[in-house]
């Protein structure tokens, strides 16, 4: 017998699915959050940085 044979309810499969798309969902929310923090970083620099590098 497997894990998934002790459990006897379907109710509880629902709420295994549902915890594993919600995680799912978590984790996507989070990487995206963090993409667009890491894209939005050259756009924070003054402006002063990029004339300076233009000089070089």
């Amino acid at each position: 017998m497997g894990f998934f044979a002790h459990f006897n309810n379907v109710l509880i499969y629902v709420l295994l699915v549902a915890g594993f798309i919600k995680l799912m969902l978590s984790l996507w929310l989070n990487a995206s959050i963090a993409k667009l923090v890491i894209r939005s970083i050259p756009s924070l620099r003054p402006p002063h940085h990029i004339s300076r590098e233009r000089h070089r």
